[in-house]
């Protein structure tokens, strides 16, 4: 967030709250151009485009953190990398109650707000103006939030035992005309380094570092043995790094919603048929390699998370589906099965089955133009070279 020296940050924060209570928050994307327009006529272009930017911030903010996001302020970057409220309680509950917890890398203070709550945090930032911006949202904390506008790698390190950090992951690149944000996959993309993160705080009880989940196995196991790969709303969120004295050993996966935690279990064998039930596994559960947690169920194809078998499991690792076809990849044939369950495809799911337009093959199954007809899904899964096709319904 970069302002001209005579934008007044206490003078633009009461704009903001005026134009909220003038007009509530919109839902991410759906501000009204007219309200748009008049706020840029009366409060002038850069602090009438602060207010817009902060109102998309804020709407966007609270669905990651219902307790602050509707006060905080930040940028998109920041706020795209902002930690989803539940899965920061989880962090901070590694930690020991009442504890000094260091947050290397806060960015606009989504972890260090939560952070907060079971005790006192000193929050670092390196960058001017989001120091400016997390110097703002602290305020927010329940308990002590202390900002402090410094280079994490340059810390002294002596008295700091617990430490935090979410070094920036993502990147800004332009496609098609429009800013984007893009996943970091590589470990050096990072800033600061993870490596260096690990290096300079060796000595202490407690080091978390949260990265993309993307990351290849091989770069993990770099900055240590001890990982979880994190599911929240059936995405896998992240992948959180320990390391120190009380650090956790192994790899896991962790449901947040329900607090299951999944060891790696390599799955047995592959079927190229489907059985009676078909399983699309969570892709925490992928990402840690535990697949075959169950003994009675077999990996679909060369799918790489459909799991199937002829036994209901119930698992919030997985979700359900009653196959009711099961054939070879052809439209014809899958059209001909729609017709005789008198069914329509509501959505096309696939696993590494590359080449695969979703639209197109919906397009190309529809026998009828029957909206009220019961709906099904209809699941791609390769085996070897050739693909198949398998209509099935939720459960």
């Amino acid at each position: 967030m970069e302002h001209k020296e005579t934008f007044n940050l206490e003078l633009a924060l009461e704009a903001l709250e005026r134009s909220i209570a003038a007009r509530p928050l919109p839902a991410p994307g759906k501000e009204d151009p007219q309200f748009s327009k008049s706020l840029l006529k009366s409060l002038g272009l850069e602090l009438g485009a602060w207010v817009l930017a902060q109102r998309e911030f804020r709407s966007r903010a609270v669905r990651k953190s219902p307790t602050y996001g509707a006060r905080m302020i930040g940028s998109r970057i920041r706020g795209e990398m902002g930690t989803v409220e539940a899965v920061a309680k989880f962090h901070a509950a590694k930690y020991p109650e009442g504890a000094r917890v260091v947050d290397l890398t806060a960015g606009a203070g989504f972890d260090s707000l939560v952070l907060a709550e079971r005790g006192p945090v000193d929050a670092i930032e390196s960058d001017e103006a989001t120091y400016q911006t997390l110097s703002v949202n602290a305020s927010l904390a329940k308990n002590s939030v202390r900002g402090v506008h410094a280079n994490a790698l340059e810390l002294e390190t002596s008295d700091i035992q617990f430490v935090y950090a979410d070094p920036m992951r993502r990147g800004e690149g332009e496609w098609g005309g429009e800013v984007q944000t893009i996943r970091k996959t590589n470990v050096d993309n990072y800033e600061p380094d993870p490596r260096l993160i690990i290096q300079r705080y060796a000595d202490i009880d407690l080091g978390l570092l949260k990265l993309s989940p993307l990351l290849p196995d091989a770069e993990l196991d770099s900055l240590g043995p001890a990982r979880s790969f994190i599911s929240f709303g059936g995405e896998c969120r992240e992948v959180l790094v320990e390391w120190g004295r009380l650090a956790g050993t192994g790899v896991s996966a962790i449901h947040i919603e329900s607090g299951e935690v999944a060891l790696t279990a390599e799955v047995s064998g592959n079927v190229t048929e489907c059985g009676e039930f078909l399983y699309d596994s969570d892709p925490a559960l992928v990402r840690t390699h535990a697949l075959g947690q169950w003994r009675d169920l077999a990996e679909l194809g060369d799918s790489v998370g459909y799991l199937t078998g002829n036994d209901f499991v119930d698992s919030p690792w997985l979700r359900a589906y009653r196959v009711l076809y099961d054939g070879r990849g052809d439209s014809k044939a899958t059209k001909l099965a729609l017709r005789n369950l008198g069914r329509r495809v509501e959505e096309v799911k696939k696993r590494h089955a590359k080449g695969i337009d979703p639209e197109a093959l919906m397009r190309s199954v529809r026998w009828s133009p029957e909206k009220s007809l019961p709906v099904c899904s209809l699941v791609v899964y390769a085996v070897g070279k050739s693909f198949r096709h398998a209509l099935v319904e939720r459960i």
